[in-house]
């Protein structure tokens, strides 16, 4: 289930001493340069990232996202 994907995916955030950012509307995530990524956050704030996990679930505009990113 959805749910068990999701607590896999906190615990291994977790024990990895990632941070993890849950219930942000993300508007963008526009690769940098050098490395990394610039990620809009729909409040206005644009943060920087050496990595991120794209969670789509059925939602078409995180779909979009991740398409915009090259995957399909």
């Amino acid at each position: 289930s959805s749910a068990t994907i999701i607590e896999c995916l906190e615990k291994a955030a977790k024990e990895a001493d990632v941070p993890v950012w849950v219930h942000a509307r993300v508007e963008s995530v526009i690769p940098r340069n050098d490395s990394g990524f610039w990620v809009a956050i729909k409040d206005g704030e644009t943060h920087e990232f050496d990595r991120v996990l794209i969670a789509t679930g059925s939602s078409p505009s995180r779909y979009k996202i991740a398409q915009s990113l090259g995957h399909t």
